[in-house]
């Protein structure tokens, strides 16, 4: 997949416009193919905006594959919040459980990065200069 020129002329102009200090993408490992073109998009666009990349924070969340989270914020007051939000992905659902799915994957996440029970968001922090070397080596996800 060649990334879009179009969508990537469009993120440039956002992402200068914005000048955003964090940005959540999908885990670039992440096998769906729409979590994948939207890494390449990003890191296309991330390349040519002539912003300050290393103080950028991009932040990859969790969907289909686990991963190796380097930060995490506990999600126990807000967790019903999540689940509504779940379901409103009504193809997700007749695939699988989603929201089970998710559940399971934050209380795993909390056990093992603070050693008790509950439920926790995690992420894989890197700086904007690095998402771009990784999203540029033509990463290619496994087929599903």
């Amino acid at each position: 997949f060649q990334a879009a020129e179009p969508l990537v002329a469009k993120m440039v102009r956002l992402l200068r416009r914005c000048r955003p200090k964090l940005v959540f993408v999908p885990f670039i490992a992440d096998p769906h193919p729409d979590h994948f073109k939207a890494n390449l998009i990003l890191g296309k666009a991330l390349k040519r905006s002539g912003l300050l990349l290393p103080q950028m924070q991009i932040l990859q969340y969790e969907t289909w594959s686990i991963v190796p989270a380097t930060v995490y914020s506990e999600i126990n007051s807000t967790l019903h919040l999540k689940e509504e939000a779940l379901m409103t992905y009504a193809t997700a659902m007749k695939v699988r459980d989603y929201v089970d799915h998710c559940l399971q994957m934050n209380a795993y996440h909390h056990l093992m990065l603070s050693g008790g029970k509950g439920f926790a968001e995690s992420f894989l922090a890197m700086s904007g200069d690095r998402y771009v070397e990784t999203a540029s080596e033509g990463f290619e996800p496994a087929n599903n």
